[in-house]
């Protein structure tokens, strides 16, 4: 196993902890909104683990050289966070979408 590869997987398990203990923190506080938001980013991060050994499985890439695994590591963790926002913007427009057409309605 190479240095770059336990540095992947050391930086995945950091990043998991600490999206998590940001969502521990804003739920003691009682902002639930940004603890569900968190949370979503700590569930993104830890599915990298799943991810890389899913994605290896199903495209047989699992029987090439570690750097293979270890690109698909590096990949996974870099756009986990990115996914998760990507996610949560796209709820918040969602959400907020139907709010102002409803105020448009009761103002007119």
């Amino acid at each position: 196993m190479t240095v770059s590869f336990s540095f992947a997987a050391a930086t995945d398990a950091a990043l998991w902890t600490l999206t998590t203990a940001i969502a521990f923190v804003f739920i003691l506080k009682g902002k639930v909104q940004q603890h569900r938001q968190w949370m979503t980013r700590s569930f993104a991060v830890a599915l990298v683990f799943l991810e890389v050994r899913v994605i290896d499985g199903v495209t047989g890439w699992e029987n090439l050289d570690i750097a293979t695994t270890e690109t698909i590591v590096w990949v996974c963790v870099a756009f986990s966070l990115l996914f998760a926002d990507a996610l949560l913007q796209w709820q918040e427009l969602r959400r907020t979408r139907p709010i102002a057409a409803k105020a448009l309605t009761v103002i007119g």
